[in-house]
């Protein structure tokens, strides 16, 4: 969704294309086409991408937003027109859905989506992807809360949720298409570990219990890059808003890049190895049958320092989904 340019330092974040061996093993044609098309295109245009292919089968829509009611109805029309035939719509409004105080027709309305418009496109037919910045709300609550809402503008839609530590991305895919449903969790889950998360909705306030056991043996794999290499592995053995338990094993020599949680307080214990974590001014060993506390806000990286692989507990309270600053 194309708005004005108000001459503002949004989208200037390009230091990631200097650091390909952090990044482009996540999706390295995306990384290398996004690296040239920037170094050949000093007059940055959205309109670049569209020339490149790189997206197929995909039709864009550049009309810029108005702010007016009359030109803001007349453009959804033109949207509506434009994705005719489409599967899937892919929104990204300069700051996401609706405010309260910005109402539509209004002063930069233009940087909103509003709900009838989504409401248009899912009656249309069309599964929706949808751009949204974070506000001053608990983030896994606020997520929480947008897909419900969601789903109540999307009738018979299986939602979900792709967050960052600084925006999510809403889906809503109509009956037809959930058949795709399991392939984009896994597809995203396994290229973008640890720097994308993914959410369902929950549907009920209460929680269903059944005691079972769980070992790394039972769950799902996933991998993550670390700063040299992708052999790092871990398990998710719990996976709840407010606790997470995975085990994990770390190579020799290896470690992951430094961050913090800004909300998560965590608890790492080995299980057989030694593991170092550092800080911004020191570092602590800890070996087998030992633990170390990280509380929020503090900065650390997790790294193997030894001849041999590490393999350790990490417990986060609350969950670290979409709470994580890479330093």
């Amino acid at each position: 969704m194309l708005t004005p340019d108000d001459g503002s330092t949004d989208g200037q974040f390009l230091r990631y294309l200097s650091q390909p061996d952090r990044w482009q093993h996540h999706d390295p044609d995306l990384f290398h086409a996004l690296q040239t098309l920037l170094s050949e295109n000093q007059d940055r245009k959205v309109s670049h991408i569209e020339n490149t292919g790189l997206l197929e089968n995909t039709r864009f829509f550049s009309q810029v937003v108005p702010d007016e009611k009359s030109e803001r109805d007349n453009w959804t029309k033109a949207l509506l027109t434009q994705s005719e035939g489409s599967d899937l719509v892919f929104l990204d409004p300069d700051n996401g859905f609706e405010i309260k105080s910005v109402t539509y027709g209004r002063k930069r309305s233009s940087k909103f989506l509003y709900w009838r418009e989504a409401e248009a496109l899912w009656q249309a037919g069309h599964s929706l992807l949808i751009y949204q910045h974070f506000i001053r709300e608990n983030r896994q609550k606020f997520i929480q809360r947008m897909l419900k809402t969601l789903k109540q503008h999307c009738p018979g839609a299986t939602v979900e949720a792709f967050s960052t530590s600084h925006v999510v991305f809403l889906m809503a895919l109509q009956s037809e298409h959930k058949e795709h449903h399991s392939d984009i969790q896994n597809t995203v889950q396994s290229n973008w570990a640890e720097q994308i998360w993914h959410w369902d909705v929950e549907e009920n306030e209460q929680e269903d219990f059944s005691p079972c056991t769980v070992s790394a043996s039972d769950v799902e794999p996933y991998h993550w890059g670390t700063t040299d290499n992708l052999h790092s592995i871990g398990w998710h053995l719990l996976k709840k808003d407010d606790l997470s338990v995975i085990e994990e094993q770390v190579p020799a020599g290896s470690g992951e890049v430094r961050h913090f949680h800004s909300q998560s307080r965590q608890f790492f214990y080995v299980l057989e190895g030694e593991a170092t974590m550092e800080f911004e001014d020191s570092s602590i060993t800890f070996n087998t049958g030992q633990g170390l506390h990280v509380p929020p806000g503090v900065q650390h990286r997790f790294c193997n320092n030894s001849d041999a692989p590490v393999r350790f507990l990490v417990i986060s309270s609350p969950n670290t989904q979409g709470d994580r600053t890479e330093i």
